[in-house]
């Protein structure tokens, strides 16, 4: 395998299937998509053929494969590209069809997270002047087809989203038709879910047929901290949930926590590592240890935009985050600063109430 070999370049593919057309991609960090209106033919050995025939000299030519190879140079082994590499070990440079699909099935969402916008959540649209410059289709016809155009002999993984993957209809719908399609012994499911919603009962029966199932929660933070940046989550609703999902999920269920670290909780993320140790999800009911992971926040909130007030505030009283914040410091505070004190107007918020030392960071 070549030093700059991914996976998901010649067999990853991202679904988002829209109104009037659908996007593809390889890799949710890629930016360059291929369209194509709904019900179109497209053969997947014939997509992004750009970007795999660099592949296959060594190179990584794709907008947003920066984000990898940028996150492995000071933290080796540990990107979307080598995740994917584990994953599927070998090479599948001639795949015939995916074996890993990232499916957002609708932006249906009970959440406004400040790391979101209109564009992934239907709730956001409340705080916002602007609209979703993409809307996602809520009709599983369109998705089917998608679906029946493809090889799915190799799939081994498909990762759901949304929106709130839970709160959508068409969730109960995908999985009657992977169940009826493919060999669900050989295929797993991951969810990456608020942990807001708690899944059917014939949700969990039909997840207990398949190989494996994931269950990735996003967190940021603890009690008043993640209240802010989920809102309008409350912190005793969410652990009261992840006690049920640990109580209800079926044999065949592994859980994730995922910390999206950004500018406003890099320092929380000790305290985060000790309650995770003794949280619910901490293993499943059978034992089976559940993973934490961090998972790096993109734009307004990325880490990339911090100041040098902030980061030398964090190397004086918080220095274990120099690993994440790296040296690079943003440009655009003001706009930082408009962006928070705006969203506290509309959702009737403080920040002042938990991190009291930001506004005056971004000023």
């Amino acid at each position: 395998m070549s030093k700059l070999y991914c996976n998901d370049i010649h067999a990853g593919l991202v679904i988002n299937p829209g109104q009037t057309d659908i996007a593809l991609r390889p890799c949710c960090l890629v930016g360059t998509e291929e369209r194509f209106a709904i019900g179109s033919d497209f053969k997947f050995t014939e997509l992004f053929n750009e970007m795999r025939v660099s592949n296959k000299k060594d190179l990584l030519i794709a907008k947003g494969c920066k984000y990898c190879t940028n996150l492995e140079s000071y933290s080796p082994g540990s990107s979307k590209r080598t995740d994917a590499n584990i994953m599927f070990p070998g090479t599948n440079i001639d795949s015939v069809g995916p074996n890993y699909i990232e499916l957002s099935l609708d932006f249906t969402c009970n959440l406004a997270c400040l790391i979101c916008s209109p564009n992934l959540s239907s709730t956001w649209t409340k705080y916002s002047d602007q609209e979703p410059s993409a809307k996602i289709t809520n009709k599983f016809s369109v998705v089917e087809d998608i679906f029946d155009k493809l090889d799915l002999s190799r799939l081994r993984k498909i990762h759901i989203l949304g929106g709130e993957p839970f709160m959508s209809a068409q969730n109960i719908v995908l999985l009657r038709y992977l169940r009826d399609t493919l060999d669900a012994s050989k295929v797993i499911i991951m969810y990456h879910t608020n942990g807001s919603i708690l899944p059917a009962q014939e949700v969990l029966d039909l997840l207990s047929e398949f190989k494996m199932v994931e269950i990735y929660f996003s967190i940021d933070g603890l009690n008043e901290a993640h209240e802010y940046q989920r809102f309008p989550i409350k912190w005793n609703e969410l652990e009261y949930n992840l006690e049920k999902f640990s109580e209800m999920s079926p044999h065949n269920t592994l859980f994730k926590i995922e910390f999206t670290m950004g500018l406003l909780n890099v320092h929380l993320y000790n305290e985060f590592k000790k309650w995770y140790e003794t949280c619910a999800v901490r293993t499943n009911r059978f034992g089976d240890d559940s993973y934490l992971v961090t998972h790096l926040v993109a734009g307004r909130l990325a880490l990339t935009n911090i100041s040098e007030q902030h980061a030398s505030w964090l190397e004086k009283n918080y220095p274990e985050t120099a690993q994440y914040i790296g040296t690079t410091r943003g440009k655009n505070s003001a706009d930082i600063v408009e962006f928070i004190l705006d969203q506290d107007t509309r959702r009737n918020n403080d920040i002042n109430r938990w991190f009291p030392e930001f506004i005056t960071f971004y000023r």
